[in-house]
């Protein structure tokens, strides 16, 4: 199962792709995204990393030096588009700014897509993060 944490200050599930326990600012896992202005000719602004996702909307890591506009184009995979609103912006560190952003009504067959595919990559990261843990535990001694 994809790791869907319960806070019931929030209106809508959300599935993690860091993990809980380590620093936002030294996490290393995430989804590469590209951010567009929302505009009809639009140039990449930058790349981000998605850090959560849920019907409502999304948190990313960008670049702190990036100059983002309030509403944006994120894009995964060249092929899955939103418009998303900036609604929250905190500065991680000198180099890092994790955005909340709230996607745009009328597109929300869009955002299932996007959540369905997501979901999934984030049921496989879950998996790897097992995967290592059961690597790096020793096996019980036998005991006859």
């Amino acid at each position: 199962m994809p790791k869907v944490v319960t806070d019931f200050n929030r209106k809508f599930f959300r599935w993690y792709f860091a993990s809980a326990t380590q620093p936002t600012a030294l996490q290393s896992r995430g989804v590469a995204l590209k951010l567009y202005a929302d505009t009809l000719f639009s140039a990449v602004l930058c790349h981000a990393v998605l850090k959560d996702i849920s019907y409502g909307g999304a948190g990313v890591l960008v670049p702190a030096s990036a100059q983002l506009p309030e509403q944006l184009l994120l894009v995964y995979a060249g092929k899955h588009k939103l418009k998303a609103k900036v609604v929250y912006r905190r500065q991680i560190s000198d180099k890092l700014s994790f955005l909340g952003l709230r996607w745009l009504p009328g597109k929300e067959q869009y955002v299932l897509q996007l959540l369905r595919t997501l979901s999934k990559k984030a049921y496989r990261k879950q998996l790897e993060e097992i995967s290592e843990q059961h690597e790096a535990t020793p096996a019980p001694a036998k005991i006859n």
